[in-house]
This record gives structure tokens, sequence and C-alpha cells, in this order.
């Protein structure tokens, strides 16, 4: 019976229009009876009369929420009500299709808060509860569904901010294999060589989060930070830049706790995308307000224009050689490479759905873009072919990628052989199936001496080295680079 009575007194506090008792009027002011929810009363100066308000409407357009005028707080106010999980908390029952309105809509139904992707499957018994997965499969009747089976072969790691959270996801399968929550309108994000550290652009806090990707503990970086957006690290890990979308800065903050933050560069017009060249020497900058793309020298600050007429820039990311810039155009949905010598822009990809963000595998061959309401799009550079995952949570601000994923190499000793004989060794490679072929280099090394074997073109699973030296008493052998 508390709802009811609760109305009631609602009813009571918004009442109807009513005007203050006066004969005649000269203003508005003469009319004005000091309630906000009844509308404002106005003077009608022909006939001398106050003429009542209009009442304030109240309505969110959600089914889940009963709206009033408060006249305390002189705004519109909601009561939760029905299965809103919003309110009530997850109870581990669909109810209907939708109370999620930021995700779904407003389709006039309340109730998903327990079916996190919509997929019409109560999270509780999902078995795959991070991915659409509405087909429940599990081949292997393990309990975790087909599409949250981790990869024999895993893909490199992605890491995504959302509303108020860090993802961590294996890009090959989409399937989120770390989270971490209380950030605040995270934007930007950027790792370590190690991937052991994420920082974190916070924008409800004007901060930068360092972040343990082991332990999930956070310690805030600089200070005096305003609307920071895009983030990046230099390659010695030792300095972070960041954009402050405004008032237009390009700043830098020591990567440790306790820093300092030294703005560089000013009057940028809403800077949103953010990428460092190979040597670190130089900022590009794509201005989301101006739309073109900025280069800042770091040692001097200078800037210079590199390309005009983009529309709406939102993520920027630097090719190996540092010679092409890629930028991903909110306005246009386009995903477009700029030539840095000249200046040139050529369209990589179009029908994006509002690209938030962008970065490039280590080898440059695909790009991986965020989009605004939550799906990645994988695209290759040289063909502009497109494959998309779904990320999980509300939508997607700011990405990171990661390096290629370790894989396991075992090979037996090296024993003794007859002079001038050759020896074959097993190179066995573990979870690399399905990767296509490896190769690489093997060097034999024996005390100081190294000494050279022939290349080998390895399988995906084992394969042989011959090697053309004799070595005289054991040895190892060890896999230079891939």
């Amino acid at each position: 019976m508390l709802l009811p009575l609760l109305l009631s007194a609602l009813v009571m506090v918004a009442p109807g229009p009513s005007v203050r008792a006066q004969a005649s009027c000269t203003s508005d002011a003469d009319c004005d009876n000091g309630r906000f929810c009844d509308g404002q009363e106005r003077c009608d100066i022909s006939g001398g009369a106050c003429v009542p308000g209009t009442p304030v409407t109240c309505n969110d357009s959600n089914p889940c929420t009963i709206d009033y005028c408060d006249e305390v707080t002189r705004g519109c106010a909601t009561i939760a009500t029905g299965d809103d999980e919003t309110a009530e908390g997850q109870d581990g029952y669909c109810h209907t299709l939708d109370d999620n309105l930021s995700l779904y809509g407003n389709d006039g139904l309340c109730g998903t808060g327990d079916d996190r992707t919509g997929d019409g499957v109560c999270s509780a018994i999902d078995n795959c509860s991070f991915v659409f997965n509405p087909s429940q499969e599990d081949d292997n009747h393990n309990g975790l569904g087909n599409a949250c089976e981790p990869s024999p072969c895993p893909g490199r790691r992605g890491y995504l901010t959302d509303g108020s959270t860090l993802w961590v996801l294996d890009l090959l399968t989409g399937y989120p294999v770390h989270m971490i929550g209380g950030l605040h309108q995270p934007q930007g994000v950027a790792v370590n060589a190690g991937e052991t550290l994420a920082y974190v652009t916070d924008s409800g806090t004007n901060s930068v989060m360092q972040i343990d990707l082991e332990t999930s503990a956070a310690v805030s970086l600089g200070s005096g930070l305003l609307n920071p957006s895009s983030i990046k690290l230099n390659r010695t890990g030792s300095l972070l830049y960041v954009t402050e979308y405004d008032p237009g800065y390009l700043t830098q903050v020591p990567a440790y706790p306790g820093s300092t933050s030294v703005r560089l560069v000013g009057g940028l017009s809403g800077p949103r995308g953010l990428a460092l060249n190979p040597t670190g020497t130089k900022a590009y900058i794509g201005e989301f307000v101006g739309g073109t793309l900025k280069a800042v020298d770091l040692g001097t600050t200078g800037v210079a224009t590199i390309a005009t007429g983009l529309s709406g820039p939102s993520g920027v990311a630097l090719n190996p050689a540092g010679t092409t810039a890629y930028v991903t155009e909110y306005s246009s949905g386009e995903l477009s490479a700029v030539n840095l010598s000249n200046g040139a822009v050529t369209l990589t990809r179009g029908g994006l759905n509002s690209p938030t963000d962008l970065a490039l595998d280590p080898q440059g061959i695909k790009a991986y873009v965020t989009e605004e309401l939550g799906r990645i799009d994988i695209i290759d550079i040289g063909t502009g072919s497109l494959s998309s995952i779904q990320a999980p949570g509300s939508g997607v601000a700011g990405i990171a990628v990661g390096g290629d994923p370790p894989v396991a190499i075992s090979m037996p000793d090296l024993t003794a052989g007859i002079s001038g004989a050759n020896r074959t060794v097993a190179v066995s490679l573990g979870d690399v199936t399905g990767r296509g072929v490896l190769s690489a280099d093997i060097t034999v090394q024996y005390d100081a001496a190294v000494l050279s074997a022939t290349n080998a073109t390895l399988g995906s699973l084992a394969s042989a080295c011959t090697l053309t030296k004799n070595l005289g008493s054991p040895g190892t052998a060890v896999l230079s680079g891939w």
C-alpha cells in the first residue's frame, strides 16, 4: 500500500492551475503565485487581469517510471514501478523484453535489466551472458556456450571503455575476459607494452586513472584536467599525452602517481583523436569541431595543419611506418587515410555508424573501429573489407589494442652429432592451429659462439629444422622472432 499513498501525496504537491488573488494587474509579477508546477502566470495588460499558467508536463518516455512535477526541487522527478531492475535489482527473471532504454530503445516494455544483451535469455541462466547468444549452443556440454568458449588460438586483447567500465576482450572471439567497473564516463584508453597497466581518461572526475589489469586497483594521475578525452602512452612508458576536449589543450601527464600535468598546446578546436609517431616526437590530433588533423612537435610545441575538411574526426591512429594517419569521421561515418607528407585524404571504408575511436594492430593490417552503439568494426586496411563483433556494455567510447598473443614453444636439448653430419631438431608449437604458416629464424647458441642454422618454415603444429653445424656438447635453440 506504500505506492498508492505516495502517489496521493504527489498529487497534493503538484496542484492544478491557480493564480494569485489579484483583482487587477499591471505586470506578470503581480500574478505570480510562487509555484513552479502550475506554470508561469502572466498579466493580460489589455484587460488588467491575471491569466493562469500552463502546468508543467513531465514525461521521460520510460514506461517503467511514474513521472511527476516536484515543487520542492522545481523540476520533474520519477518513481520506478513494475520490475525496473535499476530500482529493484536483478532478480533472475525476465519479465518483458526491454527496460534498458539507453541500449534497446523505447519499445514500451519493462524488464531486461536481467537480460544484459537483449537476446531473450535471462543473464542468470544464459550460458554466455556477455554475448548476444539466443541459440545457447553448447557443443561440449560444459555449461559454457559456444559463443564464450575460449579459442584454442587466443586473439589479441582489446581494451574498451563504456559509460562506467573498462572491458578487456578477446578480439578473435569477441568474448570479454575481464571487466573493471567504478569509472565515471571514461573516454580514451591506453595500455603499456606488457599489458599490465591501463590508463583511462575519466571525464566524470577530470582525471587519468592508472589501472592494474591483474588486481583492478586504480589510482589517479595528474591534476587540473578538464574534459579529458583521448590518451596515448609514449614508447618508454614514462609519459602520457591527453587531449582536453574543452577548453582545447594537449596535455602531458607523467605516468606515475602524484604527478603533475603540464599543458603543452592550447587553442585546439575540440581535440578528440590522438596518435603519437613511432619515435614519440610528434602528436597527431583530430579536431572534432574544427574538422582538421594537426601535428604537434612535442619538443618545440609547434603546431602544423596536415588536413582539413574532415567530418568530425573522432579517432586517430598511425601506421607502423608513421607515414599515414587513419582517422574515423564521426559525422560522415567514414574511416579515411591521410598522407602525412601532403595531407591527401583517401576513403578507406564508409557506412560506419557514428565511429568514436580506432586502433591499429601492431602490423598496421587491421583497424579496430568502435561505434557509439557498441559495435566493433574490424577493417582490413588494404581492401576495406569489414567484419564486426558486438562489444559488451552500453556503448564504446575508446579502444586500445594489444600485441600478438604468446605462442607456446617447446624443443628438446640438442646433443652432439657425428662430425660433418646434419641433425634434425623437432620444434613443437602449441596453440597455433588455424593461425597459418609461421616463419622464423633458428639461432643455435653454444658458449660464446653463435652458430647459424638454415631458415625453416614451420607448419601450424610442428616441423623440423636441419642444423648444418656440428655441436661438441648439448646446447639450446631459440626462435629469434616471428
